[in-house]
């Protein structure tokens, strides 16, 4: 079982913690869950989707389904308080939210009035979902959260972040190519597969991921993959090789060069050590 899934389980499918696994420490991890993150003390710099976003006391960070992430850099008083909840709760609290696209674009903020509602919904939801059942816990959730997403769209558009508002024209290309990855990572791992999808060169493409993030697109590319699949081979009820398959390798002996090109160690190997390597 993944590490993502012990934030949540289906008997508490949203909860409240405060440690920092070690494994998301200077190691990209794939986001399985949703996520409102507080920094509560100390500085580090959190990276999303390949980007790095500087924590301070007081910063939000919210995590999406898909999402890669990574902290690194912490100082010794690194303190966070974060929200875990299925990705189903994610995507119901959602919907009726007047910009989605806006929050998705504005994951990361420093700001006093978003660091006060998420302080409010943390101890909303601390004290709503310590009874009831399952259901009745995602109900409260779900409710809990639209109105904070509302909150927090209401907070952007005040200050004239709409919808199609981007910093730049290369970060709505990034974004783009990480929708893009999101969704197509088992079946390519080709920056020409992607640049295609966008009508780009390859070249051009590479240019854009490596001005928004200081690496090349084949690495951002490599690495997602790489991170999925190291959460495929967690789960120890799938074969490596339907792996090897899930992820369109010709051969599970491709598979294993690629993977092992990537981390240095062979599947078998990375499925074998894994619990003791958390």
């Amino acid at each position: 079982m993944s590490t993502q899934r012990r934030h949540v389980t289906p008997e508490r499918p949203v909860a409240l913690h405060t440690a920092i696994l070690p494994e998301y420490l200077n190691t990209g991890i794939c986001i399985e869950n949703g996520y409102v993150v507080l920094c509560s003390a100390g500085t580090a710099t959190t990276e999303i989707n390949f980007r790095g976003f500087p924590q301070r006391a007081g910063a939000v960070n919210l995590l999406f389904p898909g999402d890669v992430n990574m902290i690194r850099d912490a100082s010794p008083d690194l303190g966070v308080e974060y929200l875990a909840f299925t990705p189903d709760i994610m995507h119901e609290a959602m919907i009726g939210v007047p910009s989605p696209a806006t929050i998705m674009k504005h994951r990361f903020l420093d700001a006093p009035a978003i660091t006060a509602m998420t302080r409010t919904l943390f101890a909303s939801i601390r004290t709503s979902t310590c009874f009831g059942r399952a259901e009745d816990m995602r109900r409260i959730a779900v409710l809990q959260l639209r109105a904070f997403f509302d909150a927090y769209c209401t907070y952007l558009a005040s200050r004239g972040l709409s919808e199609s508002t981007f910093s730049s024209r290369g970060a709505e290309l990034f974004a783009r190519f990480m929708a893009l990855l999101t969704r197509h990572y088992r079946e390519s791992r080709s920056v020409s597969f992607y640049a295609d999808k966008m009508d780009m060169t390859p070249r051009y493409l590479t240019g854009v991921v490596t001005a928004m993030t200081g690496k090349s697109a084949k690495y951002a590319i490599d690495e997602y993959a790489v991170m999925q699949m190291k959460l495929a081979l967690q789960d120890d009820t799938r074969s490596i090789n339907d792996i090897a398959w899930e992820f369109h390798f010709s051969s599970p002996a491709y598979f294993s060069n690629y993977f092992k090109q990537h981390t240095s160690v062979s599947p078998q190997h990375y499925r074998a050590h894994y619990g003791e390597e958390k």
